[in-house]
């Protein structure tokens, strides 16, 4: 009778710290970690389903592995969000080393989608602002819409862009192919937009940044090279 007695009293208290585990509250000291404009549903769904590794009943927390994590990022991050959604022939370099957190919050933010700072600051982080501040602006540059043109994770298409080439500029300048550009009285049709390769960048087709740069340029009408007007544009390829 006494070592069933033993016995009962030690499962009683095993018990008892199992519960005082199951039942501490991580909003109690993290509260702050709960808000925001936006928080991480992962985090509305209880700690553990990212922290597997955390003894909460201790202070400071014991942690088994990195911060106690079920896995490291973007492991982590891939138990809800689908791999094969990061996977494309142009990958953006954070993402592709896994860096998910450089420019997301893994809690809470009060940016949209757990953003760790307003765009386009948070592109500046990596991406060098001179390059984007430059006498002529492209308008959506100016306004912040770095998205309007690049996906942020992945794309089909060569610099993160949401369309290829002409196509992208066409979402904005639908009429440019429908009326002479650049000079008129040379031809009816005005200057070739397409389908002839570009003379001063070899192996790449003749397209609108054969002329223009699509961030900034010192030069008015976001020209690619020193010109004051369309013609001195026009004697880099053209010789009078």
């Amino acid at each position: 009778m006494r070592i069933s007695a033993v016995v009962v009293i030690f499962m009683t208290l095993c018990l008892a710290g199992v519960s005082r585990a199951a039942e501490v509250d991580c909003v109690s000291c993290h509260k702050d970690l709960t808000e925001g404009k936006t928080v991480h549903p992962a985090v509305m769904m209880g700690c553990a389903v990212c922290h597997t590794g955390v003894d909460a009943t201790k202070v400071p927390h014991k942690f088994t592995g990195k911060l106690g994590l079920a896995a490291e990022p973007p492991d982590l991050c891939f138990n809800c969000h689908k791999r094969e959604d990061f996977i494309a022939a142009d990958v953006h370099p954070p993402v592709s080393m896994g860096m998910c957190t450089s420019c997301h919050n893994p809690h809470r933010s009060d940016q949209p989608k757990l953003l760790i700072a307003p765009i386009p600051d948070l592109c500046f982080n990596c991406h060098e602002k001179q390059e984007f501040t430059k006498k002529d602006v492209h308008a959506p540059v100016k306004a912040g819409q770095c998205l309007k043109c690049h996906m942020p994770h992945v794309s089909p298409n060569s610099k993160l862009l949401q369309k290829k080439g002409v196509f992208l500029c066409r979402q904005c300048h639908a009429n440019i192919e429908r009326q002479v550009h650049v000079v008129a009285g040379f031809s009816s049709a005005g200057h070739p937009l397409k389908g002839k390769q570009d003379p001063l960048r070899k192996g790449k087709p003749f397209e609108c940044l054969s002329c223009h740069v699509p961030h900034s340029s010192d030069w008015g009408r976001l020209f690619r090279y020193k010109a004051n007007d369309a013609f001195g544009l026009c004697n880099y390829c053209h010789k009078f």
